[in-house]
């Protein structure tokens, strides 16, 4: 009887191991999951990036901050991922909310001007035309 049994746990974690290893995107009518391509962050907004918001979103930062966006993970999103930060780095900072007004008050030089809003918030339109 208890060779039975070790036989069945031993054929359960057999089949778990092998049922674990197979793919389920190959089954007709399985929806493809993959995500499309990452993107980089264009070196004209990481200049601005890095003065305006790395010091608090980026490894090193705010931990609070960085629980919403790191920049430090950018590429480690998926794209839908980075579409989405990117229209909510833009709602932000076009109402004014980032960097916060603390900050601004301590650090106008890291205050974006409106054109580099305007490059972000375009920016962000490319990445939702992506998805």
């Amino acid at each position: 009887m208890k060779k039975f049994f070790l036989f069945l746990a031993v054929a359960g974690m057999f089949l778990t191991f092998v049922a674990s290893d197979l793919s389920l995107t190959d089954l007709p009518g399985k929806k493809d999951t993959t995500p499309a391509t990452v993107t980089s962050i264009p070196d004209d907004l990481n200049i601005v990036f890095k003065n305006s918001c790395m010091g608090c979103h980026a490894t090193g930062g705010k931990t609070m901050a960085m629980a919403k966006l790191n920049f430090s993970e950018w590429d480690n999103y998926a794209s839908d991922k980075q579409a989405k930060k990117a229209a909510a780095i833009c709602k932000m900072i076009s109402k004014g909310k980032m960097p916060p007004k603390s900050f601004r008050a301590s650090h106008p030089e890291a205050i974006p001007m409106a054109s580099q809003n305007d490059l972000i918030c375009k920016w962000s339109k490319t990445l939702t035309q992506k998805k």
